[in-house]
């Protein structure tokens, strides 16, 4: 029997062997499909990452884009914001200039609207005084006498202009004559000569 049992616990380890190997196989083989099922599942996660990094990519490309072209705008923006300030800056300018020449038409209307009041009041006086026939002869009187006073104003004026100034037509001034000097001219006939 030794033979025997050496056999059969030869047996029995070679079937616990190949019995611990089926059951590590079997182990193995459903680790390997679990392996197989989350490499599938890593792989699609890989192709959808791959599919979402591309979408970002073309959505990075596509923000660049419009960061260049804002930047554009941005920079059209800023020349445009330098001629509009050039702008208001003018009309700020033209509206000053505007408001000092309302302020001073506004002092010449104040101006003349007194004038205008004080030329109604005094066109109303004259009404009143011309409207008395005493009245219009004292005026025509003041008018005479004004155009008298204008008239020889004139006259003074226009002879002032025509005098030569000289001896004022007097034959002494200041106790000098003011003609000139009488020179004396004495001829005396020749004297023949003898020797013809």
């Amino acid at each position: 029997m030794g033979k025997g049992r050496i056999k059969n616990i030869l047996l029995v380890f070679l079937l616990t062997i190949a019995i611990f190997s089926i059951f590590r196989y079997v182990v193995i083989f459903r680790e390997k499909l679990e392996l197989v099922g989350e490499l599938a599942e890593v792989k699609k996660e890989i192709i959808t990452l791959q599919g979402e990094k591309q979408k970002l990519i073309q959505d990075i490309e596509k923000e660049k884009k419009e960061g260049k072209e804002l930047s554009q705008k941005v920079a059209g923006l800023k020349g445009n914001l330098g001629a509009a300030q050039a702008r208001i800056a003018r009309l700020f300018a033209e509206y000053n200039q505007t408001e000092k020449k309302l302020e001073d038409l506004g002092a010449r209307f104040s101006l003349l609207k007194s004038e205008n009041d004080a030329l109604v009041e005094e066109n109303k006086n004259i009404k009143a005084k011309l409207s008395s026939s005493t009245g219009l002869k004292q005026a025509m009187r003041q008018l005479k006498e004004q155009a008298f006073k204008v008239t020889k104003q004139i006259i003074h004026k226009a002879d002032e202009d025509k005098l030569i100034e000289g001896n004022n037509g007097y034959l002494l001034k200041d106790g000098k004559p003011t003609y000139p000097a009488k020179i004396k001219v004495e001829i005396t006939p020749a004297t023949p000569d003898k020797n013809d």
